[in-house]
């Protein structure tokens, strides 16, 4: 069982949305109305480490820097959300005021923009067989060879500089969510041939890019989706 989109055409700039998925900030996914058990985030995570630090688990200052992180990686998101989609956005956090202008302009002037385009922006995805929902950052084309689909999540880091005082990014591994989202839209566009994947790493004062192997993507993400069932027959 699985959800037939129309194909992509040569001269289609957008991905379909999924029609009957939804999400909502206190229920979650909702596929016809009807909830979605599981989130991506849960099956790809084996640590309730954050939601913990959020409870003020480990001290009131790991929380506030939990929080600063979210600040900053939500009012970003959401401006290359608005960027790649042509429309105008303001680096000013809805929630804090904080301005993160010189991330996101050191973001949306990158020369990733050059090669690809977005044709998937925070787009949500849908494994019905098993009732797994997420949301991917990005699904990009290559400009210059359109049967070239990418996977690629946005991840913001603080500004950090080495021993030399140069800027710095300490990159973390997110094959599993890279393969979570790649396995996922192959479900659901199985004709488009996603073997690229990245992670966009972005602090105010530089951005890397890390590629990862697409196979081993999906390897880590089946191991985790496997672990993850296994878990809930036990529970």
């Amino acid at each position: 069982m699985r959800i037939k989109m129309p194909k992509l055409k040569e001269d289609q700039r957008w991905l379909d949305p999924i029609r009957g998925l939804e999400y909502h900030d206190e229920g979650g996914y909702f596929y016809n109305e009807k909830p979605v058990p599981h989130r991506m985030t849960e099956v790809i995570s084996n640590s309730n480490y954050f939601s913990r630090v959020r409870n003020g688990d480990f001290g009131e200052d790991k929380q506030v820097d939990l929080l600063i992180s979210l600040d900053q990686g939500n009012t970003v998101h959401k401006c290359m959300n608005e960027f790649v989609r042509g429309r105008s956005f303001s680096p000013y956090s809805e929630v804090s005021n904080e301005y993160y202008g010189e991330l996101v302009n050191r973001l949306v002037r990158h020369w990733i923009w050059d090669e690809w385009e977005a044709i998937g922006s925070e787009y949500m995805l849908l494994d019905v067989r098993r009732k797994i929902a997420g949301t991917c950052d990005l699904i990009l084309r290559n400009k210059n060879d359109h049967s070239r689909i990418a996977i690629a999540d946005l991840k913001t880091k603080k500004h950090k500089v080495n021993k030399e005082g140069e800027p710095i990014i300490q990159k973390t591994n997110h094959k599993t969510q890279l393969g979570g989202y790649m396995n996922l839209l192959n479900q659901i566009y199985p004709e488009l041939s996603t073997e690229d994947t990245f992670i966009i790493f972005a602090s105010p004062t530089k951005i890397e890019i890390q590629t990862y192997d697409w196979l081993d993507c999906l390897e880590s993400y089946e191991a985790a989706r496997s672990l993850y069932f296994e878990n809930q027959e036990d529970f």
